[in-house]
Formats: C-alpha cells, structure tokens, sequence
C-alpha cells in the first residue's frame, strides 16, 4: 500500500511540518496514535493483517477524517436516518441563505429543493453529528410543505481549517441526485454557537479556468483579477489550467472589500492538487485578508488529471477581491529544491562547451579566450541548447524512433523525470547553470589571482626568471603514472571526494603559476598564444574539477561522520569520479597542446560538443 500525504492537508494538522517537528506537533501526534490504534484488530488483539482494511483505516485518519470518531466507531453508523416529524421543517427556495444562532434549542431541518442545473455549497459551523446533511426524496406534505420520512446520509464531507470552531463542508452537482428531490441540513439542539452558509449556484457562475503563462518572463506581472466576487458568494472555484510542472509558483491573494466582520466566520482558501495528497490551507482575516503561495510538490503524471485547483469558502456577508500573479522568489527557491542536480548537469555540459569553444578559437585565431569571454558568446548557447531542443522535440514527436543509444530510454531521464519537455523550462535551467558557473568562476579566480600576483612579482621580477622557465618538464610521464596510480588507490582506500579537494588544492598553484606566465609575458609584449592556451584551458578545467567535487560533498560529509564508527560503509560514489580526474590530471599536467597535431585538437573539440550534448541527458 502506497500512502503519501502532506501534513497541511490533514484534518485538524493543516500546517507542514519538518522532520524534528513531527515528535512534537500534538495534532500529527494524535492522528498517528489514532490511526495505530484502529489498525489493531480487537478480537486477537494484534496488528490487523487485512491489507484491505488496513488501507482503508490509514486512508479516514490521513485524508478522510469528518468526525471525531474511529474508524469502528464509524462503520457502525446508519447510512439511513428518520426524519422526526416534531422538528421545525424549514424549506429554503432562495439560493444563498444563512442561519446563525448563539444556541439551537429545537430540533430543525433546511430543505433545499434539488435544481436540475445548479451546484450546492454548505458550510456548517458546530454541527459535530454524522447525519447534518441529509439526501431524501419527499413523499408527504406537512403545513403545504414537502418532507420526508426517511433520508440517506451524505458522507463526502470535508472539514475545514478554523481558529474557534469544527467546520465542515460539502460540494454537490445536484444533477446527481436527480431522483431525489431535497437536500436537507439537519440542526440538533445545542448551547454552541450554530452557522450555516449554503448557496446555489449555476455551474458556470463560481468556476473560473485560468491558463497561467508557461514562460518565466509573464510570471512578473499581475495575471488574474476578480475585481468583486458576487454578492452573498459563499465558494469559489478557480482552475490553474496549465500549472503542472515543479518550478512554477504563483501568488494568490485575498483581499476583503467590507469595512467589518458581520459574522465569526473566518473564510478559508484551499489549494487543491487531484493527483496528490498535498492539499494547503489558509485562513482569509476579514480585516487584512489572507495570501499564500500555490506550488507542486509533484509534477504531474502522464496520467489523465484535470490541472490543479484554488477553492475558496468565503463569508457571504463580505465581498472579496481575487488576484493571482507570478511569486518569483518562490519559482528560484522551487528551481533550487527540484531541479539543483540538473542545474549542476547543465553547469558541467556548459563547461565542457566552453573547453571546445576555447580549443576552437585558438586554432582558428592562435589565441584561446578566457572563460568570461567564452561565456559571453552566443555560440555556446546555440552549440548546447539548440541541439538539446531538438532532441527533445524529434522525440516527443516520433517517440518509437530513438535518435541514440542515451536516449533510448528518455522516459527514465533526470529531464523527462521532472517533467522538462519541449519548453521554456531547460532554457530557464540553462541560464540558472550560466549564474552558477558565473559564481564559481569568480570565487575561484580570488585564490589563483593571488598566487599568479606572487608568482609573476615574486619568481619573475625577483629572481629575475623569464616565463615559461618554471614549466613542469616531460621528462618523467611515468611518475606522473605512477602517481596517479597511488593518488587512486589512496581514495580507494579513503573516500574519493577527499582526494578530489586535496588535489584541487594542488591545482590551484597550478593555475596560479600559469597565469603568472601568461601576465608577465603580456606585460613584457611577448606572443602569449600557448600561454594564454594553456592558462585558460587549465582555468577552465580547475572550475570544471570544483564543480565535480561539490556534487561529491555528501559522499564526504557520510565519511567523516563514519569515521567515529567501525561501519563498512558501501561503495563510494565520488570514488569513480576521482579516479577519472586524478588519471586526467596526470596527461592535463604534463602535455602540451603546442606539439599536439591539429587533426587531434578538430577532433577534441567535436568530441567536446558531442560530449556535451550527452552530459545534458545524463
């Protein structure tokens, strides 16, 4: 049995919880003992074994809880009740009507004549007894009204959060119920205070579809607007047609146009999602209003489900104002929670365009560009998104045609899985992976400009040496094997990500000292076109290796924290990146591009492209 729910949509909990929270929210406590102690079977007194009955129990306490009741308790009551003739019969033909009573001292019953074309909303306050809500069909007449004798107990009954009383609920399309005749709303004597909103309304007249805008850019403006909602409204319903993926968020706010609260009745707004449990409420204050923000916590499925939905139970005394817009700090923290390994998939796919659009441009003009100027040409967008779109798109349209081994089964991709298709939301990512490497560029730079600043004033003025003299010679490659070879089997035997840091360190100096060249031979005016080559290139790779050990770090962190401990940990994740950058680093610190034949460098640099566009669907 698979059973997943948001904490904010179960009853009498109605707010999220974090992990440290759930031990002392006392409302989730309560509903988890509740449900514990319904699933034990009273007659063997054990755990029940039926599944069936099982799911049953968990899915009233976490998503269907009407009554302050157990589950038992409520198998127990009669689908059926007797309508008793000594209560006052009161049969409402307006359609919206309100009943408010400090206390109730006689028994009485609201009829409601079933139109053919209409919706009933009802909303009751302090009417905690199963059978409030009645379904009949009438047969006699009382005093030239109908009644009846006998009624069926609605059970779709959902409560509602409130600060100061049980609320309760209830949604009908009265073409349903068209063999009966009334809907009726049974109030019990009682010292509590009572209140009852129904209204009636025709189908087209509280629904509203809204097609919210895919692309990021629409997201800053003020999308929908209700300039009043319709005197003695008691629900609105509007559709969020198109809000389906993870990184949308929009705002919606309630704004009450009514100088002061005639009733108690605080008005409610729910954000319904139909393939998910993840209902969220929030309270509308009739003096400041009330505003949330509307998110998914799960994309939605291929599966057939109507779009998402804002259901909002209002004081008819009150009229409101409804205005729905982008939340576009919310759609960056969304991207950040949902989409974070893909934006470092694109950071890493970016890169690697970079190496071929470096590699290219010095064959082409015998100098190779740093990485901000390689960033900021238009072709490393048209080289790795262009291709990416297409792919996309010959797939989602000849979707029994696979273009490529890695896309055979697209369907299980880190893009497909997150619902990315053919849309605006990889450009989104692919600009999000601009600002990341952006970022790391420049804090990276900070350290090798300090150590180029040393080795250019320092060993070059100083020691009066010219550049290029303090370049790693080639004559011992197998030390450089042999080295490796030990660096791997060290992070073997430790953990990879630590040796990636370690040797990060170590590459830094590296950089530095390149860069220290490249600034004095360009101060001395010396051609500077394997200088700027190999700074550059390496530059590029030490952000490229950065950025490899970040997503490496929770592989560190599970390490350290083992070290107390006499636990075999499992294989190490970040040991088979390590490996490959350690054995990279050994050909990358010796070689030289010059002595390299041009044939080769075309060759990387296609490999590079075709490299990249394989890192995007990884």
């Amino acid at each position: 049995m698979d059973l997943q729910c948001l904490t904010s949509s179960i009853s009498n909990v109605w707010l999220s919880t974090d992990h440290n929270g759930i031990v002392w929210c006392k409302q989730l406590v309560m509903v988890i003992k509740r449900a514990m102690f319904d699933l034990i079977d009273h007659q063997r007194r054990q755990l029940n074994t039926d599944p069936i009955k099982r799911a049953y129990i968990l899915n009233y306490h976490f998503m269907r809880k009407q009554l302050k009741l157990s589950f038992d308790a409520l198998t127990r009551l009669n689908s059926t009740s007797l309508i008793n003739s000594k209560g006052k019969w009161n049969e409402q033909r307006k359609s919206s009507w309100t009943y408010v009573q400090s206390k109730v001292i006689a028994l009485q019953y609201f009829a409601i004549p079933i139109r053919r074309d209409g919706n009933l909303v009802v909303i009751a306050r302090n009417v905690d007894f199963h059978d409030w809500i009645l379904i009949c069909k009438a047969k006699t007449e009382i005093n030239n009204n109908n009644s009846c004798e006998k009624a069926t107990v609605i059970s779709r009954v959902r409560l509602l959060p409130s600060p100061n009383a049980l609320t309760k609920s209830i949604h009908l399309r009265l073409i349903d119920w068209k063999s009966q005749t009334h809907v009726v709303v049974q109030v019990q004597p009682t010292t509590e205070r009572v209140e009852i909103f129904s209204e009636v309304y025709g189908p087209d007249d509280r629904h509203l579809d809204f097609n919210v805008p895919y692309m990021p850019y629409n997201l800053l403006f003020t999308m929908l607007k209700v300039e009043k909602t319709a005197r003695n409204a008691v629900f609105y319903n509007i559709t969020l047609v198109g809000f389906n993926t993870l990184w949308q968020a929009y705002s919606v706010k309630v704004t009450p146009l009514c100088k002061r609260c005639k009733n108690n009745f605080t008005s409610v707004m729910r954000f319904y999602v139909p393939w998910n449990n993840e209902d969220v409420y929030t309270l509308i204050n009739c003096t400041d209003g009330g505003q949330t923000v509307v998110k998914l916590q799960s994309a939605k499925p291929d599966v057939p489900y109507s779009d998402p939905q804002i259901h909002f139970y209002l004081d008819p005394q009150c009229q409101f104002r409804i205005t729905v817009s982008g939340a576009f700090s919310d759609i960056l923290g969304q991207i950040v929670r949902h989409y974070s390994s893909q934006i470092f998939v694109l950071a890493v796919a970016v890169l690697i365009e970079v190496l071929s659009a470096q590699l290219s441009t010095y064959l082409d003009d015998g100098k190779c560009p740093s990485l901000f100027d390689s960033l900021a040409a238009y072709r490393i967008c048209l080289n790795l998104i262009i291709p990416s779109y297409v792919i996309l798109y010959l797939y989602k349209i000849h979707e029994e045609i696979y273009l490529m081994d890695f896309i055979s089964n697209i369907s299980q991709l880190g893009f497909a899985s997150e619902n990315i298709k053919f849309s605006g939301t990889l450009l989104l990512l692919y600009f999000c992976a601009l600002v990341l490497v952006h970022f790391l560029t420049r804090l990276i730079l900070i350290p090798v400009s300090i150590i180029a600043y040393f080795s250019s004033h320092i060993f070059y003025n100083y020691f009066k040496m010219e550049p290029g003299k303090l370049k790693i010679r080639q004559n011992f490659p197998v030390a450089f094997v042999v080295a490796s070879a030990i660096l791997i089997s060290i992070a073997k035997a430790s953990c990879g990500s630590l040796l990636l840091l370690l040797l990060f360190t170590a590459y830094i100096f590296k950089v530095g000292q390149l860069r220290g060249q490249l600034n004095t031979a360009s101060n001395r005016g010396r051609k500077i076109g394997y200088l700027s080559l190999a700074a550059h290139i390496h530059f590029t790779l030490l952000v490229l290796w950065f950025l490899t050990w970040l997503t490496t770090i929770p592989c560190l962190m599970v390490w350290v924290k083992n070290l107390k401990f006499e636990l075999q940990l499992e294989f190490d994740h970040s040991f088979v990146p390590a490996s490959v950058l350690i054995a990279s680093l050994a050909f990358c610190w010796v070689e030289e591009a010059s002595k390299t034949p041009k044939w080769m460098v075309v060759g990387a640099v296609w490999l590079l492209r075709i490299l990249s566009i394989c890192v995007v669907f990884s």
